[in-house]
């Protein structure tokens, strides 16, 4: 058994009592979960091995959105400081470029949900961000967008479209060895916040 760890704030930098915090299995369901106590802080233990998602949820819906972290490997105990905000970066992901191309890049993709636009029950539920508004880093070091594009989903069954994100970064010192810490954070044109953590 090992732990993950850390403290939950929100875009004032207060933190959250009371905020659920969970490791999820493939399925989406809750595999080990515990709560911030009043001074923000969680310590959960689980079982020392791969879990694909974290998440950090309080009044989902209504003052927040969730938080996201993906491929957790609880071989050796994590920190983990999430920032709850009024956005929610969805299947925070990547894949690499190496093909055509000099040097190594990496193509970061998500879905943003906007709760200034969930409570106002629009359809699109995306918020509008420009590249500037993007952080993106990996292990600590902060990354230079190479290329910035949108993405328009469609599901079958589904008359609205998803609006999603992709970012290319250079990753010529990048060794995909599980170890890295992908951290990327959004600020929209309301203000609002959101941020999402993927290793690998």
């Amino acid at each position: 058994m090992n732990y993950i760890y850390g403290i939950v704030h929100n875009e004032q930098k207060e933190p959250v009592a009371n905020a659920k915090v969970a490791l999820l299995d493939d399925n989406f369901k809750v595999a080990f979960s515990t709560e911030t106590d009043k001074n923000g802080k969680f310590n959960l233990q689980a079982e020392a091995k791969l879990y694909p998602h974290f998440i950090v949820e309080k009044d989902y819906g209504t003052k927040y959105l969730e938080y996201w972290a993906n491929n957790i490997n609880l071989k050796n105990d994590i920190e983990i400081n999430p920032k709850l905000g009024r956005l929610e970066l969805y299947k925070l992901g990547f894949f690499s470029s190496m093909e055509m191309e000099i040097s190594k890049s990496i193509m970061i993709y998500f879905r943003p949900i906007s709760l200034h636009h969930f409570l106002a029950n629009e359809k699109a539920i995306a918020p509008q961000i420009k590249r500037e508004s993007i952080t993106i880093s990996i292990n600590g070091e902060f990354c230079e967008i190479l290329l910035a594009k949108t993405v328009i989903e469609h599901t079958e069954g589904v008359a609205t479209p998803v609006i999603a994100y992709a970012f290319k970064i250079a990753a010529d010192n990048i060794e995909f060895n599980g170890n890295n810490r992908l951290e990327v954070s959004v600020t929209d044109v309301y203000g609002e916040y959101g941020e999402a953590v993927l290793f690998f």
